[in-house]
């Protein structure tokens, strides 16, 4: 690659980076969290912390828990009544990091809301679980 090339390449991805680095993320929705588990604690909250992201409920099984995350949040409440979360038309995603047992009863419910999700994986267990997941979908996006 010629030295031009390689320079104009180099300014023109360091241009990009700053961009991002330096704009201003908007959201326009709010979001909630369901679990508080070692993998969210040390990986996703920090990330979603970073990002800045609105989040409105965090909901663990522990309401003493759910608290505690929620005062990491500007505007957030624990919660540990997951149908705070489903019935809001506020929250239009939400995040779930539970053990993998759990994903399949709490995508129906979240999917029946119509909630956009982001889960961990794996979703369900088995190809019938799965199909049902896809009847149910409708318009969240997982």
């Amino acid at each position: 690659m010629p030295m031009l090339q390689k320079y104009l390449t180099a300014r023109y991805r360091n241009f990009k980076k700053q961009l991002y680095l330096n704009g201003n993320i908007e959201y326009h929705n709010q979001y909630a969290f369901i679990g508080a588990g070692n993998h969210s604690l040390s990986n996703l909250y920090p990330c979603i912390q970073h990002l800045g992201v609105p989040l409105k409920y965090i909901c663990t099984e522990n309401i003493l828990n759910a608290k505690r995350m929620a005062a990491r949040f500007q505007g957030c409440t624990g919660t540990d009544h997951m149908p705070d979360i489903i019935n809001d038309p506020d929250v239009k995603g939400v995040f779930v990091s539970l053990p993998p047992l759990l994903h399949f009863g709490v995508l129906k419910k979240l999917f029946s809301a119509a909630k956009h999700v982001f889960i961990e994986k794996p979703l369900c267990y088995s190809v019938q679980d799965l199909q049902d997941l896809i009847s149910l979908q409708g318009s969240s996006i997982c």
